[in-house]
């Protein structure tokens, strides 16, 4: 309120100093009323013993033994102005020497001028990261798994676990949660793969990558880095969660860590191959290569694949979950591995 108040008066400095003195005086004089009354606990006092900690002279309001009060606040009102004004006119006619001084580096120091340089990678994923985050429809889209799991994991936080099992009619809800919990985290980070797209959301402006003369495989590394940044988001959210929530045993609580960062990777990697094989820089809306693009939709669809092949294998062939889903990892690790070697071999983007 005083700011605005002050962009319609000129002298704001002034008005804003003499403000200043005003509320100081008004607190020192009602901490003295309380104290007066013996009323030692009150905020009045508090606020008194802080100001009088940081600014000495307001001490004064406290010399009421010595002499009236209103001395005291007069003769403490005079003497900051006194104070402020006398400060005010030797910073004035000293400015130039305390500028120069302030401006001046010691003779002996180190006469090596350091320049701060960004390394080529960390160049281009702050570049991406840049392009995704002023993208409304990346974001909306992109992004989806990774905010809904956030918000899953904030719900289950505030909420018993005995209460969701009552709810869904699951006995043993914590065994069901701790066992299923890494698909459900891998789910949503398989919805948000920014990597599908990145590449054709480029555009026209392709020919600024292929003209650089930068690494084929260091400019894939910057898009999956980009990628996995927004998965980190919403995995150290979910596993801390769950890892509070529920009472989990070794084996599990290696699944809940291990099995996501595996699908993470795998559906990445998948994604920026699919996208470096199948571009479409040729577009006139975001949301066409974000949600309509082939490289999105099949990702997609692999990504449903790879997370219901373990549950099918659990119920057709009573196959336990935990050990299904350790094998599945694998595999997908190793697929994973052998995409990223394939890719960044290549010379072209």
């Amino acid at each position: 309120m005083l700011h605005l108040f002050l962009q319609f008066i000129k002298r704001k400095n002034v008005i804003s100093l003499i403000f200043s003195f005003a509320m100081l005086g008004i607190i020192g004089y009602f901490a003295l009323s309380a104290m007066q009354s013996g009323d030692e606990g009150s905020i009045g006092v508090t606020l008194a013993k802080q100001i009088t900690g940081l600014y000495p002279i307001s001490r004064l309001f406290m010399s009421y033994y010595n002499f009236p009060i209103y001395y005291g606040m007069g003769f403490y009102i005079v003497l900051s102005i006194v104070v402020f004004y006398l400060f005010v006119k030797i910073a004035s006619s000293k400015y130039g020497l305390l500028n120069t001084l302030a401006n001046t580096k010691s003779r002996y120091a180190n006469d090596k001028v350091s320049y701060e340089r960004k390394s080529v990678f960390f160049a281009l994923y702050q570049k991406e990261l840049g392009r995704f985050l002023s993208s409304y429809m990346a974001v909306l889209n992109a992004g989806l798994g990774v905010i809904l799991l956030c918000v899953f994991s904030i719900c289950f936080l505030f909420n018993s676990v005995g209460q969701i099992g009552n709810s869904a009619g699951i006995e043993n809800i914590n065994e069901y949660l701790s066992n299923l919990a890494p698909v459900f985290i891998a789910s949503m980070l398989s919805l948000s793969c920014p990597a599908a797209s990145s590449i054709s959301l480029e555009g026209k402006n392709i020919w600024i990558l292929k003209s650089s003369p930068v690494e084929v495989k260091m400019i894939l590394n910057a898009k999956i880095a980009v990628n996995l940044t927004l998965h980190l988001i919403g995995y150290m959210i979910s596993v801390s969660v769950f890892m509070l929530k529920l009472d989990m045993n070794p084996i599990q609580v290696m699944n809940l860590v291990i099995v996501p960062i595996c699908y993470s990777l795998f559906i990445t990697v998948i994604g920026i191959s699919l996208n470096k094989k199948y571009t479409n820089y040729d577009w006139d809306s975001e949301m066409i290569v974000v949600k309509q693009s082939l490289p999105v939709i099949v990702t997609g669809i692999i990504g449903m694949i790879t997370l219901i092949t373990p549950i099918l294998l659990n119920w057709l062939f009573n196959l336990p979950i935990i050990f299904v889903l350790q094998v599945v990892s694998v595999v997908l690790l190793v697929i994973t591995m052998g995409v990223y070697l394939t890719i960044s071999k290549s010379n072209f983007i």
